[in-house]
């Protein structure tokens, strides 16, 4: 936690933007909030320009440019620096400090989180910072290994950081870098004698052309790069996919309900706080729509990315398996099952499913490589929608012909009860998911190709490929975007990336852990179609409830779909069949799965959980191999 340089109090005051030290009085933390905002949890989203947090002037800037200035700066969303300065970019260290607190901040008071996060996430944020940052209040020599070969986290770091941890002077650690910047070799090929302090007094005859030399490509910045590291194989280097790995072991030992696919789904959509994208942009310019498709990769984070680096930050840490809850996957089966607006009554049988299985909802260490997670996800998510399709495939068959067949059926039951029984129709929940995701797709950004990052994406193909028809030229011409409300920038996405004209209405709800249901809730009162609950429709005519009926009739429609789902457990062709296995480390296709509508099943599920469609099939053949052995050879 910064501290106070004069007294050393870790407590601070907040007055006109500034961060104040209870006993001395003076401006001692160099961040300050934007005038847009009072609170940053406040905000409904996460406003790509006028960030939350911002590194704030020195108090000699101050002097010089006056107050008036400063405020104004503010307001236009131009502050004397950013969350990554031009030219003077602050390091992720002190960058992940901040931000950590914000997203711990934000889910504690928009998602629900419990207030323990916040402990819990300082426990395992400076366990890494114990590892990956070594303790120089000894000095920068001896045998404890801060000028040891490979030690390049010295180059991340920056004056401001030294306050923040406590643990160095500037002066002592600038001799270094100094004399590092003077070499004409990458730091990591010095030798150990060269790097002692005896040997950086002996470089002051060093020419000042080699301080302007460039460096070699494998040398380390000296201050951290605008973009996050999307490839990042050294545990002890910071990145964006590590820091919410951070956050989601921290979610997973608190025991909270919140998921990858949240987080993920809520950095996409900019409401939990991120990297700021005006970072990379000029600022003594708008940016233009080629700059905003540049961003794309600085939101668009992948599931099995995190995936991978929860499992490296996991062994980095040196955490047991032991010390990891295993928790029960009922809430989660409860929550996918009412997202897909099926019956309430597959939660039992789903359940039952994993606990026969012997699944858990746990993380795990010894995932594999980074490309299986792609293929193949461990996590909680992946799972369960693949026990909840297995499941559906045991009821209904899912085969192009028995749960039309079993429909049929169905609709006879329901005249010989006269409608008593509101059996489960699955051609009907078909077509409203189909309605449901036109919907959302329209006036939402739940779904993905409809998101801020797709939407980046869709404007760098077009300048790529110079095709500006489709571009409307009054936005072109004015070669900018709204920044004082997200939702103008995302209308702006509809109307430049889409034929039809954008709809009227923009639904904006807030943060819920249940977003396609909530949402379509609210588009009842332009679609009234979206109000069909399947949630207390029966599953009786599928399982056992109407045995005991006395209708001689009812009970022959009972006897045919029992023999239509025999039928279709007998003729089932595994999914995975005539596929490569997953033991061979190749990607599933769809094209491969035997039926059509599994071919509509899994990429329906896959979007509500942030994954592709072909990993949620590598884990749907994955639990076919643990079901069915004895089809599965």
């Amino acid at each position: 936690m910064p501290s106070c340089q004069q007294c050393g109090l870790e407590k601070f005051y907040e007055a006109d933007g500034y961060f104040y030290c209870e006993i001395c009085h003076i401006q001692s933390q160099d961040l300050l909030r934007t005038v847009n905002e009072s609170e940053f949890t406040s905000q409904v989203a996460f406003n790509i320009r006028a960030n939350a947090f911002r590194i704030g002037p020195t108090q000699s800037q101050r002097e010089e440019d006056g107050a008036g200035d400063l405020v104004a700066g503010a307001a236009s969303g131009r502050t004397h620096g950013s969350l990554f300065t031009p030219g003077k970019p602050e390091s992720l260290f002190l960058l992940a400090d901040v931000v950590l607190r914000a997203q711990v901040e934000w889910l504690v008071q928009n998602a629900g989180a419990r207030k323990q996060l916040s402990d819990v996430v300082k426990n395992v944020w400076f366990s890494y910072l114990a590892k990956a940052v070594p303790d120089l209040s000894q000095g920068l020599s001896g045998d404890s290994g801060p000028l040891r070969k490979g030690n390049t986290w010295v180059k991340t770091l920056r004056e401001v950081d030294i306050s923040a941890m406590g643990n160095c002077r500037y002066k002592d650690l600038k001799r270094l870098m100094d004399y590092w910047e003077s070499l004409t070799r990458p730091p990591d090929e010095c030798d150990d004698e060269n790097v002692s302090p005896e040997g950086i007094e002996n470089q002051e005859d060093v020419s000042k052309s080699n301080f302007k030399r460039r460096r070699s490509a494998s040398e380390p910045r000296k201050t951290a790069s605008s973009k996050p590291f999307s490839r990042v194989t050294e545990p002890s280097k910071l990145s964006l996919g590590r820091m919410i790995a951070i956050l989601v072991i921290s979610l997973h030992l608190c025991e909270d309900v919140i998921l990858i696919s949240d987080i993920l789904r809520w950095i996409r959509n900019l409401n939990l706080p991120c990297w700021d994208p005006s970072s990379v942009l000029p600022d003594d310019q708008f940016p233009t729509f080629f700059l905003l498709g540049s961003l794309k990769d600085l939101l668009a984070i992948h599931y099995h990315e995190i995936e991978w680096d929860m499992e490296v930050m996991l062994k980095y840490l040196q955490v047991p398996s032991a010390s990891l809850p295993s928790l029960s996957v009922l809430p989660v089966i409860a929550r996918f099952v009412e997202e897909l607006n099926l019956p309430r009554d597959l939660i039992v049988m789903v359940h039952d499913i994993a606990e026969s299985i012997g699944i858990r909802w746990h993380l795990d260490i010894n995932a594999g490589k980074r490309d299986w997670s792609r293929m193949r996800p461990q996590n909680v998510e992946a799972t369960v929608m693949s026990l909840i399709i297995h499941t559906l495939i045991v009821l209904f068959g899912l085969n192009d012909s028995s749960e039309r067949k079993i429909t049929t059926q169905s609709h006879h039951i329901e005249r010989l009860t006269n409608h008593t029984a509101h059996l489960f129709d699955w051609y009907d929940w078909m077509e409203h998911i189909n309605q449901r995701r036109h919907y959302l797709f329209q006036h939402t950004t739940l779904l993905e190709h409809h998101s801020v990052p797709a939407a980046l994406g869709f404007i760098r193909i077009h300048f790529v490929r110079n095709d500006r028809r489709r571009i409307p030229w009054s936005r072109l011409k004015k070669n900018k975007y709204q920044d004082e409300n997200y939702e103008d920038l995302q209308r702006a996405f509809q109307e430049v990336n889409f034929h039809h004209p954008p709809p009227e209405f923009f639904l904006s709800l807030p943060v819920t852990q249940r977003p396609f249901r909530a949402h379509t809730q609210g588009l009842v009162h332009l679609y009234p179609e979206l109000s069909k609950d399947f949630s207390e429709d029966s599953l009786a005519h599928v399982t056992v409830g109407l045995e005991d009926h006395p209708s001689a009739d009812l009970q022959r429609c009972l006897t045919a779909i029992r023999l239509i789902q025999k039928q279709a457990r007998t003729e089932a062709t595994p999914i995975g069949a005539s596929m490569l296995r997953l033991r061979l480390r190749k990607m599933l296709s769809l094209e491969h799965v035997p039926s059509h509508v599994l071919q509509w099943l899994i990429p329906v599920c896959a979007e509500m959980i942030e994954q592709r469609p072909a990993a949620l099939l590598g884990r749907l053949v994955h639990l076919e191999e643990i079901l069915f052995s004895n089809k599965v050879k």
